[in-house]
């Protein structure tokens, strides 16, 4: 049997068992493999053997050096109308507000990073876990500071939680 050594089978049972890829494709084991004799390397009738067995490992694997295209499904119909779909437009605040255009419909907008993330801040004379609960706002429901993507020019003022229950207002929890 002509076929190619692919390496050792992991977890394969016997540690000298080899992979051996045979001409349907298939990986089988073996533990008693001989590579070609010299005269068999150079002879005709071994190489065009050789030449079929890669012709058919190409032709059922496909090249190693490329993934194998996709076969396309026979009822597929590409998508043909002229159309261009509709493109996302955010607001420029980023958090949209209610109809009355005085409460934010959202306490986290798609850029603030730090709505639930947990900081070490100082609470008393040392470092503790704190989780970013929310933003402050102010009585018109207003954000308190404004947001930028630069955390240290981040001026949003945000309310914090501890795991002891504690919660608190912090305006330099991104520092």
């Amino acid at each position: 049997m002509l076929g190619r050594v692919l390496g050792q089978i992991p977890n394969g049972g016997n540690k000298m068992a080899q992979a051996v890829l045979n001409s349907k494709g298939k990986i089988i084991p073996r533990r008693t493999i001989r590579k070609l004799l010299k005269a068999e390397i150079h002879s005709e009738s071994e190489k065009r053997k050789r030449y079929n067995f890669d012709d058919l490992i190409l032709q059922k694997l496909g090249y190693s050096m490329y993934m194998p295209e996709k076969p396309v499904a026979p009822n597929h119909v590409p998508y043909s109308d002229n159309d261009k779909p509709a493109s996302i437009q955010l607001p420029n605040d980023n958090d949209p507000l209610d109809d009355d255009g005085r409460f934010s419909l959202f306490e986290k907008p798609v850029t603030d990073q730090l709505i639930n993330a947990e900081l070490k801040l100082p609470q008393g004379e040392d470092f503790r876990s704190a989780k970013v609960i929310g933003r402050v706002k102010d009585g018109n429901g207003n954000v308190v500071g404004s947001y930028d993507e630069n955390p240290f020019l981040n001026t949003l003022v945000y309310n914090v939680e501890f795991p002891d229950g504690d919660s608190g207002v912090r305006s330099e929890c991104n520092r």
